[in-house]
């Protein structure tokens, strides 16, 4: 049944091939021995020709030599199997056939195996037969010397027994093989029945003692789990105590904090009244939990000792959040001092402010005429912010009653006046420095804008460039116009000149590197649309060729002087 697998998974296999019959040589009546690349003399060829033909009649095995120009861009494993399916070298009943096929342009040798003597030329034998025989001669191009010492090491290994001879000793082989096989099974047997026997004994004493180890680790670990938790309730106690007592100063302290916020409805703090109030609720919820409802419930599990894990765990979380609950209460107590503070900064810092604004609008006022529209309007729109941030503090200032000025919100008054002030040099700083480099890199960055110009045209004028890209170059084209018109006037917006020139500049080095792409992914589809036209045609062809195998097998595959032998893959092949 194994045979009739490998035969049938072997024919599956030569079916798709692409090696058609036409492209494998075509054997002689009588001849052993094909050189068709003309490599062997001729009274080698007629002394192993007898030599095969003699060793076929005394032991009936098959032998033939063929050695090739080319393997037509195929395996020599490939190329081997089919050729020696489609003669048949060998009995048709003993598969009983070898070939040696040499490959000498390719520098490749394989010893292909009948499948009926697999058993007596294994892979293995096949292969150190080459590496002792054919690859010390082929390396030096003594094809002669290698196939006559390939051919001499296979008859001398196989020997001159008969087929029925051979098969004798085959059959002898496998009863041995059953027999000792059985013998092998008896042992197993009596084996396995000696262990199960010894497991029986072992497992009678081994349990029970087992049992008592188990015990004996789990109350272990129990006795020191329950000694654990009991160092760890008495560490907890200290813990629950130190925790207790800071609630207890946090929540005296909360109360004081809370009276003076109340204490402060008289004073303006509009802009931190909203924020403090939900601070203050937070607050009370958190002390009014954390003291009745967890430390209640911490105090009542703590004579459990079996919850000291538990109980350590809420005490951590407690610690860790009292710390940020203080921080809060300090907030809210030191508010009417933070406000006090935030009034002398403003009174102190008031007049430098507004007097540091005033010499930048002085600035301003001469440099706007020479502004481009862009920055005239950043600097404009902060310079009008800043002016309604002094008049508000004006008129808050003018307010009677101090304690109804909201010193918070006018400290941030001021602090975006000066952050305005600030900004407006920056921009005016920022402005002429680009100004300076317009004025220095004019005629450098019209160079290159006319460099990348007409980079961008001759790349778009080539073959496969979109349409998409060459339409991008038309309004590309009209901004270098307006950049040039730009520099005939007297009076020139600097910056807009720079900003929009190094816009033109990249849009167009943008347009050369899409046109370059564009030419790049049609030669890959030409390529793409090549290789699929040659796999196509490849495949035809190989349709082709196996159609004329099969309709050729027929004819040719039994029509040699070979008995007709079937071959299932075994043998070796070398490189040399």
């Amino acid at each position: 049944m194994n045979r009739i697998i490998k035969i049938v998974l072997l024919f599956i296999f030569l079916s798709v091939l692409p090696v058609s019959a036409q492209d494998i040589p075509q054997p002689i009546d009588s001849v052993k021995v094909y050189d068709f690349a003309g490599v062997l003399p001729a009274e080698l060829e007629k002394s192993l020709n007898a030599q095969l033909e003699s060793y076929k009649e005394k032991t009936s095995i098959e032998i033939a030599v063929v050695t090739v120009s080319s393997l037509q861009q195929y395996t020599v494993e490939d190329f081997t199997i089919r050729l020696a399916q489609n003669w048949g070298v060998g009995n048709k009943e003993k598969d009983n056939g070898i070939v040696l096929l040499l490959a000498p342009n390719e520098r490749e040798v394989r010893i292909e195996v009948g499948y009926g003597l697999e058993g007596d030329l294994t892979d293995g034998q096949s292969g150190s037969i080459l590496d002792e025989n054919a690859v010390p001669y082929f390396r030096n191009d003594d094809w002669a010397g290698g196939v006559n010492a390939t051919v001499s090491a296979l008859i001398n290994y196989l020997g001159q027994k008969n087929y029925q001879t051979r098969l004798t000793e085959k059959i002898e082989r496998e009863k041995s093989e059953q027999v000792r096989r059985a013998q092998a099974e008896a042992e197993r047997v009596k084996r396995n029945a000696e262990i199960a026997a010894a497991m029986g004994t072992f497992f009678f004493f081994a349990v029970p003692a087992l049992i008592v180890v188990i015990g004996s680790v789990a109350f272990y670990f129990w006795y020191k789990r329950r000694k654990l938790l009991k160092e760890m309730q008495k560490e907890n106690f200290d813990r629950i105590s130190n925790v207790q007592k800071k609630l207890e100063e946090m929540k005296l302290s909360f109360d004081d904090a809370s009276m003076g916020f109340e204490g402060m409805k008289a004073v303006n703090i509009d802009s931190l009244r909203p924020a403090y109030s939900s601070m203050l609720t937070e607050l009370s919820n958190f002390l009014r939990i954390a003291q009745f409802e967890i430390l209640a419930g911490i105090w009542k599990n703590y004579p459990r000792y079996r919850e000291a894990q538990r109980i350590r765990e809420s005490v951590e979380k407690l610690e860790k959040e009292i710390p940020q609950i203080g921080e809060k209460i300090r907030l809210i107590r030191d508010l009417p001092a933070l406000i006090e503070e935030k009034m002398k900064w403003v009174v102190g810092q008031k007049d430098r402010v507004i007097s540091k604004l005033e010499g930048s609008r002085v600035r301003l006022a001469d440099m706007l005429p020479n502004l481009d529209s862009d920055y005239r309007d950043k600097v404009t729109l902060l310079s009008n912010d800043a002016v309604a941030g002094v008049v508000a503090i004006s008129s808050s200032l003018s307010i009677p009653n101090k304690d109804r000025v909201d010193w918070n919100d006018l400290s941030a008054v001021l602090v975006k006046i000066e952050s305005s002030a600030n900004r407006i040099e920056e921009l005016l700083s920022e402005y002429f420095a680009l100004v300076e480099r317009a004025k220095s890199e004019r005629d450098s960055l019209l160079a290159d804008m006319d460099e990348a110009l007409r980079k961008a045209s001759e790349a778009v004028k080539k073959d496969d460039v979109k349409d998409e890209t060459v339409n991008k170059l038309r309004p590309a084209t009209v901004n270098v116009q307006e950049v040039r018109r730009m520099t005939l006037h007297k009076d020139q917006e600097w910056v807009l000149f720079l900003t929009s020139i190094l816009a033109i500049i990249s849009e167009l080095d943008e347009i050369t590197r899409k046109a370059s792409n564009d030419i790049e992914e049609a030669e890959k589809e030409r390529r793409r649309v090549k290789r699929q036209a040659e796999e196509a045609e490849q495949a035809k062809q190989a349709k082709i060729k196996a159609s004329q195998a099969d309709s050729h097998r027929s004819s040719s595959s039994r029509s040699s002087g070979f008995g007709g032998g079937s071959f299932g893959g075994g043998g070796a092949s070398r490189k040399f």
